[in-house]
């Protein structure tokens, strides 16, 4: 939503920051086409999640919302809206009343809505990589609130850079803080939506992919120019997500791809890029990425498949399997067309 005020300002409210958690940005779907400027894209870490936040209170899927890491998230409202949060599950009150993820709710004047902090794996990380393995619980959460809020784009979009000190609430990047206020227009929608539990994990009926724990990767770059021994390698071994993992990228731990391939040039990077730097540990690039590299690139992870990488916490093990360019956007297609055919329900009063 743009910044001007296009109605009364008695038509608009605030949402005060009582809590602002450990990490909650505002972010939307992106700036596409700036990399040739050196601004990375930025933009909703899981697609799928944020989408449906959006849905729920009637938005269209690039009106910006809120992406909570690790939760902890407590605001107040000053005026009448609707809000919905999407995410695993998680502690969600609103004025001390427990309330449902995946549902929409209208909300009043003077409301107070928490979010708890985000649960642990439901893995432990000492578990064996054999046994099955869930995403849930995830690390993020989306907010929603209808219409959006009133921010001033920049480059085309509001979502926060925390490297680079681009967009947000200030314009510079940064995180939300307690005493923060977004301005939102009011609403007197009554809407209550609702998703049900048994369609929030899209991967658990995507019977292309061998395990829940396996993200598709599509050979490129200089794939041929490794060993074969390492490219069985990638594809044979598991994985655990490390410490330094954030939104710019994801460092990979339990297999080290050690080489001798001669510097290169640096050149564009893409979501999903498996960098192999000179220590040998790869780095799955995500949406804060640096717009260029001179690391060997292995392969790049399907871009549905980084929408689930982006929810995975420190100490989670993943797995790669073989996926080619088009079957990967056979899939994605498959999926945002499930996205607009599924439908949403009431909840039961």
């Amino acid at each position: 939503m743009a910044n001007s005020l296009s109605r009364p300002l008695s038509h608009y409210g605030s949402l005060t920051i009582l809590k602002a958690g450990v990490l909650s940005l505002l972010q939307d779907q992106g700036r596409i086409g700036h990399q040739h400027m050196g601004v990375s894209p930025s933009g909703v870490m899981d697609l799928w999640t944020a989408g449906w936040a959006n849905r729920l209170v009637g938005n269209t899927p690039h009106v910006p919302q809120l992406e909570i890491t690790h939760g902890g998230l407590a605001f107040a409202v000053s005026a009448p809206t609707v809000i919905a949060l999407t995410g695993t599950p998680v502690k969600f009150t609103i004025n001390g009343k427990r309330a449902n993820l995946w549902q929409s709710y209208p909300l009043v004047s003077g409301d107070v809505v928490q979010i708890g902090q985000a649960s642990p794996p439901s893995q432990p990380p000492s578990q064996p990589p054999s046994q099955p393995f869930t995403l849930l619980p995830g690390l993020r959460h989306y907010l929603a609130i209808r219409g959006g809020f009133v921010l001033t784009p920049i480059l085309d979009s509001v979502s926060v850079n925390l490297r680079e000190g681009i967009g947000g609430l200030s314009g510079f990047g940064s995180p939300l803080k307690r005493g923060d206020q977004l301005i939102f227009q009011a609403s007197l929608a009554q809407t209550r939506l609702m998703l049900p539990a048994h369609k929030w994990s899209w991967w658990e009926s995507d019977t292309e992919l061998f395990s829940e724990q396996h993200l598709r990767v599509i050979p490129c770059a200089q794939y041929q120019a490794f060993p074969k021994i390492l490219r069985r390698q990638l594809f044979s071994h598991h994985f655990t997500v490390s410490q330094q993992s954030n939104r710019m990228g994801y460092r990979l731990e339990g297999s080290h791809f050690r080489h001798d391939l001669p510097g290169m040039l640096s050149e564009p990077t893409g979501l999903g890029v498996i960098q192999i730097p000179n220590g040998g540990v790869p780095i799955v690039l995500l949406n804060d990425r640096q717009t260029l590299g001179g690391y060997p690139k292995l392969g790049a992870v399907a871009e549905i498949d980084c929408w689930r990488l982006g929810q995975m916490r420190p100490g989670q093990v993943i797995r790669f399997q073989l996926t080619s360019v088009v079957r990967a956007q056979v899939a994605k297609s498959a999926l945002l067309t499930r996205m607009k055919q599924l439908k949403l329900q009431t909840p039961a009063s």
